[in-house]
Parts: structure tokens; sequence; C-alpha cells
């Protein structure tokens, strides 16, 4: 625990910040917020600069996790897809299981369940097959429609996109 003004540990902040994903524009954001806080009640201006320079030594503790991952995932990007999909594959055929297990945790879910209703499911499955296998490195051609041209009339925001990640991670564990 990071404790409080009595027991802070500073060693903590990587940690507690870590999978956050804050990156240095969020920072910048939470030293304008504390900087204009402290002006609003009327903090000394000599305060005010001297908090926001100890703010600022945190920067790359908070930070640390956002960039780490970034790193990895252009490291990763750079080496390419190949031998992605069989690493993910592995022995199986193909992704049909994963894209059923995946429909049927989609059918129970209220959050997103209403942007599958009254739409050709097998048609959905077929796309998703063939985008994943495609993405992934796989012997199928993805050759649908853009994804952001069939998602565009659903209004998705980054609630209903969280949602069919927690969905795609549940479906993933379960197999």
């Amino acid at each position: 625990t990071l404790g409080g003004p009595y027991s802070y540990d500073v060693t903590a902040v990587k940690t507690a910040h870590y999978y956050l994903n804050i990156t240095d524009v969020h920072f910048d954001c939470v030293v304008e917020l504390f900087t204009a806080a402290f002006n609003e009640v009327g903090i000394h201006p000599a305060v005010t600069e001297e908090a926001g320079t100890l703010l600022g030594k945190t920067r790359r503790e908070v930070t640390t996790g956002y960039t780490v991952r970034t790193e990895i995932a252009r490291r990763n990007n750079e080496r390419g897809l190949e031998g992605l999909y069989e690493k993910l594959i592995g022995d199986n055929d193909d992704l049909v299981p994963f894209i059923e297990r995946l429909m049927d945790i989609i059918s129970l879910d209220k959050r997103i369940l209403w942007a599958f209703e009254d739409r050709d499911i097998d048609t959905i499955q077929e796309g998703l097959l063939y985008y994943l296998t495609d993405v992934l490195g796989g012997p199928l051609t993805y050759k649908g429609k853009n994804l952001s041209t069939i998602h565009r009339s659903l209004e998705l925001n980054d609630f209903h996109f969280d949602a069919f990640l927690m969905n795609i991670e549940r479906a993933l564990s379960s197999l």
C-alpha cells in the first residue's frame, strides 16, 4: 500500500501505476489539474511551482508501464506476424471452436448483445474467422469490408470494445 500523508512509500509509485497505461499526455493533464486546483484555492505561487516540480519527478515511475508495453509491442510488430498463428492455434485446425465459444458468451452479455441482434450470426462468425486468421498470419485471407465501415452504424464506444475484449478473454480461457 502507498500509505498516506504520514507513511507514503515512494518506492510503490511504479507498482501502483504500472498497469494503468498512463501516458505522458495523461501525466501532463494531472499536473495541469493540480496546478489549477492549487491556484484556485489560493496556494502561494512558489508552493504551487514546487509541488509541480516534485510531481514532475514521478513522471518516469508513473508512465513506465505504458512505455515498457509500448516498446514490447513495437518490437513484436517489427518482427512481423510470421509464426504467430501457429503459436496461438498450435495443433488445432482453426479458430472455429474459439469463435463459437465467443459467440456463446456474447449471447449472454447484455452490454453488447444488442449489436448482434437481428444480424446473420453465421456471416459474422465466418467474417470473424477469416479476419482473425488473416490478422494472425494464418492460411485464410480476409476480403471483407473495412472494420470501421462495418461497425460505423453501431456507434460503438470504448465501453462496448472493452466488453468485447473481456468476452474474448473469457472465451480464450475457457478453451
